[in-house]
């Protein structure tokens, strides 16, 4: 299901962020505003109009942020013929992302520039102030006037700015543990493949099952019902367990094969302990009434 994971909603058009000759940029927080849940990015709506008549593609790219609000390199990229965006402000749609993840509680920058643009032919990105509105928690809004080398902040002062924007994605299936869970015990060896979001949700719901059946007890189903304190019991168990299926897929990005053993045999091991104690029944009776 796809679903609104991020956004601001400013009043419309008080600034007029123009492409012609500027990078512009928004920053954001998965979380801030809305689900804050790791996700596949699908679609990005963006509140544009165009000025005059507009040709060639416009570009939309998901940048990384560090220290900071520090915009650096380009994680995705898409683009859409600017000749389509409508002469009156109004959500546009971008799609045509490679279905990249993005991860709950963590920054990127939204970029958007038109090379082909012209003092009137040029694509606007509303924008607007968080004295009318609110203040938009998850960042603020930049541009560069020299290609992205040099970011500056569209309002230095308490008035600082704000674009709107709508961020899609699918969600993360996984109930007993965190996509995040997974991605950090496999570490930084694992195989992009292996590591996409949707992959990872099925690694989870298979490890679910497993656990499920090794205790005779239906804890996928039980889960929100159990105190905080012990579901992390069941998280540790099934993102050791999806995390070895991470790294099954391919070791060739470790530092050796023996690296990659070892974390496994680590993992199953830890896993097998705590599935042990779960299939004791004063185990099991403390935590489902704890």
């Amino acid at each position: 299901m796809v679903i609104r994971y991020e956004y601001y909603d400013g009043p419309e058009a008080d600034y007029d962020n123009e492409t012609f000759g500027k990078l512009q940029a928004q920053i954001i927080t998965i979380g801030a505003s809305a689900v804050n849940q790791s996700h596949v990015l699908t679609s990005v709506n963006l509140r544009l109009k165009k000025t005059g008549n507009p040709t060639g593609n416009a570009v939309v790219e998901i940048r990384e942020v560090t220290g900071t609000n520090t915009i650096g390199a380009v994680l995705d990229t898409t683009t859409f013929d600017s000749a389509t965006t409508g002469g009156t402000y109004a959500l546009f749609a971008v799609t045509g992302f490679s279905g990249m993840t993005l991860l709950a509680n963590t920054k990127y920058a939204l970029i958007l520039y038109h090379t082909t643009s012209d003092a009137e032919n040029h694509i606007k990105w509303s924008g607007s102030n968080h004295t009318d509105d609110g203040n938009y928690t998850g960042g603020f809004g930049y541009h560069s006037e020299d290609n992205g080398v040099t970011w500056l902040k569209d309002f230095d002062t308490i008035d600082t700015e704000f674009k709107e924007f709508e961020i899609y994605g699918t969600a993360f299936s996984g109930t007993l543990c965190k996509y995040e869970d997974v991605i950090r015990k496999a570490g930084a060896g694992a195989n992009a493949t292996a590591t996409d979001v949707g992959v990872v949700g099925n690694y989870v719901i298979n490890a679910e099952s497993v656990l499920n059946a090794r205790t005779r007890e239906n804890w996928t189903d039980l889960y929100t019902t159990l105190n905080t304190d012990v579901k992390y019991i069941l998280g540790e168990i099934v993102s050791n367990l999806a995390a070895v299926k991470v790294i099954n897929y391919d070791m060739s990005g470790y530092d050796s094969r023996l690296e990659a053993e070892g974390m496994k045999r680590t993992l199953m091991l830890e896993a097998e302990i705590y599935i042990q104690e779960l299939k004791d029944k004063e185990a099991k009776d403390f935590i489902e009434n704890a």
